[in-house]
């Protein structure tokens, strides 16, 4: 599994693939010189999510945490 793959796999896990639906399908997931960013639907954003694949699934869950 890729990190990417890995990353999604954990949005889809604290979301629930039923409340995220296509917003987490269609989840742009990449990596720049800041870090991991997600951009999710109509959000604004991306979200900074860390520079690591462990950052980045720490802050998907503190996101989930807050019902986004």
């Amino acid at each position: 599994m890729s990190e990417k793959e890995e990353i999604l796999s954990v949005l889809l896990e604290a979301v629930g693939e039923d409340e995220c639906g296509v917003s987490c399908e269609e989840a742009e997931l990449y990596k720049d010189e800041e870090g991991w960013q997600l951009m999710m639907g109509c959000f604004m954003g991306p979200w900074n999510l860390g520079q690591t694949v462990d950052e980045a699934k720490v802050s998907i869950l503190e996101y989930a945490g807050m019902t986004f």
